[in-house]
């Protein structure tokens, strides 16, 4: 008894350390990321502060100086009087900030939208800023909310935010989060029993598609797979179609006359699930085959990608992920905790699959990353095969989020060939494993029809 007495109490004094370190380090990392935020915002000659003090540069291409570079290049160009025509066709001149051709590889819409808001460079701090908070809370909240115990929620929003990808996209305000707010905001609104609820969800649809195409799949993958969610309420899953619709209609001109549709057959522009696998195979084709242009030949990534879903499947993650939720949320709530990771997360699976470009576009996936979190945290069913399994998966995932700040380690370059061919195909699996409601049998189609 006195041996038991003591285990306690030391299991209850670790559990309380463990705790106090993750409040710590979840603050420092709010504060780092809030404060770095700020300094991007309004106090802009200060920029050597924030992100990046040690001076590690994005191997993709650098840094933008000043900050918010994405988004002070949508008001700059907005600002100037520039044809969208001409920045569509990226001839026109003059216009670009940073010297470079003036010209956008996504449809000029946000550039459109800039105009008609009266957005003026001097408004990019607090714009920036604020798009920045939204998606810091919409990451926290959901952590708090979902992951147990309390020292696990706070290790994951201090990973969350200290990532490459998350800083990446902080510091340059991309228009990436942008739509990340806006499918949150879409997410929400569609759980609205009211029918006036299905005009905003349709303006949202829009608005998100029209700015990028690539949440083009993933509101429509959303939409198909939530069927269950829509039986007393078919006009809100119609007008968010016909809103997906109207804003690839509005912007399918812009990309058929620059060319720069988010598949083009371009060794650049392949989606990186794709990518990697064919590039290994490089020394082993035929010099003159095309494989590596054909966007529709995943091979080796596409394999991992059954193969997570396909043995987590069998365990039953989607039901046990549904059961997780009831059990932490009702009414409302629920509906957005139900609905908010999948829609991002399906949308970055488009990225992944069909876009050459994901670097921070990765943080559409944290909700869903929040919500294996959960999973793992918990004990609802799953094997200790499985647990071992998606956890590997998410360690990988966790060191792609990380591994850019030392790009320059030869060693660390080697782990990323791992990380990309495996890591990630196989947390696309799992996605799929914890999103995707299971289809209805025949068995059971043909006794509803019976019974009716």
């Amino acid at each position: 008894m006195q041996v038991t007495r003591q285990t306690t109490a030391t299991d209850r004094w670790g559990e309380w350390a463990l705790t106090l370190i993750s409040r710590v380090l979840a603050l420092m990392s709010l504060v780092y990321t809030l404060g770095s935020l700020f300094i991007y915002g309004f106090l802009p000659a200060k920029v050597s502060l924030a992100f990046m003090l040690l001076g590690v540069e994005n191997p993709a291409g650098g840094r933008m100086f000043p900050p918010f570079g994405d988004l002070r290049w949508v008001t700059a160009l907005s600002a100037c009087g520039v044809d969208l025509n001409d920045l569509a066709n990226k001839t026109s001149q003059g216009c670009d900030p940073y010297g470079r051709a003036a010209g956008l590889g996504y449809p000029p819409m946000s550039v459109l939208f800039a105009r008609l808001l009266a957005v003026k460079g001097h408004h990019t701090g607090l714009l920036g800023f604020s798009i920045g908070l939204a998606v810091v809370l919409v990451l926290v909240l959901l952590s708090r909310r979902l992951v147990r115990p309390e020292w696990l929620a706070n290790s994951l929003i201090a990973l969350m935010l200290l990532g490459f990808p998350m800083q990446l996209g902080l510091e340059r305000s991309n228009i990436d989060l942008v739509v990340f707010v806006l499918l949150c905001s879409l997410a929400a609104i569609s759980q609205l029993p009211q029918q006036w609820a299905s005009l905003p969800a349709a303006w949202l649809a829009w608005l998100a598609v029209a700015i990028k195409m690539y949440p083009l799949v993933g509101i429509t993958a959303w939409v198909l797979n939530s069927r269950s969610a829509w039986r007393q309420r078919i006009w809100m899953p119609l007008a968010v179609l016909a809103g997906t619709g109207a804003g690839l209609a509005g912007v399918w001109g812009w990309y058929h006359q620059s060319g720069d549709l988010a598949a083009a057959p371009q060794d650049r522009d392949i989606g990186h699930g794709m990518r990697v696998p064919l590039t290994l195979l490089r020394p082993w084709l035929p010099q003159d085959y095309r494989l590596l242009e054909d966007p529709g030949q995943p091979l080796l990534a596409l394999a991992l990608t059954l193969l997570a879903f396909i043995l987590l499947r069998r365990q039953g993650l989607h039901h046990q992920w549904k059961l997780l939720l009831q059990e932490r949320a009702s009414g409302f709530e629920l509906g957005c905790l139900a609905a908010m990771p999948p829609l991002l997360a399906l949308a970055w699976l488009g990225c992944y699959w069909f876009s050459g470009s994901f670097d921070y576009r990765l943080i559409l996936a944290l909700p869903l990353l929040i919500n294996a979190c959960a999973m793992l945290s918990c004990n609802k069913g799953m094997s200790r095969w499985s647990r071992g399994f998606l956890a590997l998966i998410l360690l990988g995932v966790v060191y792609g989020w990380f591994a850019p700040f030392f790009a320059p380690l030869s060693v660390v370059r080697k782990l990323n060939v791992v990380c990309d061919l495996f890591a990630m195909p196989l947390f696309a699996g799992a996605l799929l494993a914890l999103l995707l409601e299971p289809l209805p049998r025949w068995h059971s189609i043909r006794a509803s029809q019976a019974l009716k």
